[in-house]
């Protein structure tokens, strides 16, 4: 027996899922999961989280395969805040400038394992 492939499925793709059940209510979900070659049981668990994939969906790029929240919450709130702060003020800076000040408010949380990135 061949082992099944691993597939991870942008939140697209699983939108893709749950429009097509929608529209098809009376076709039973292992047919379904078969025309979107998934197994039945990943096809449940997409329904199931419609709220959560849905809520998502809105929140970032439907083209994006997994939600990562932010590891340091408090400092990414603080950074937003001085770069509202900044942008109203009318104050420009660069990306150089942004990661300097993410930085200093990291040493200033006492966040000893943070590292700024481009991204």
């Amino acid at each position: 027996m061949m082992s099944r492939k691993w597939k991870v499925l942008s939140l697209e793709e699983k939108l893709d899922v749950l429009k097509a059940t929608d529209k098809q209510p009376a076709q039973k979900r292992v047919d379904s999961a078969k025309d979107f070659g998934l197994p039945p049981s990943t096809l449940n668990s997409i329904v199931s989280k419609r709220d959560e994939i849905e809520r998502i969906a809105a929140l970032i790029s439907p083209k994006g395969k997994q939600a990562r929240g932010a590891k340091h919450k408090k400092h990414d709130e603080a950074l937003l805040t001085w770069f509202k702060k900044a942008c109203a003020a009318d104050i420009s800076f660069d990306s150089h400038i942004l990661r300097e000040k993410a930085m200093k408010i990291a040493n200033r949380q006492g966040i000893a394992d943070f590292t700024e990135s481009n991204g």
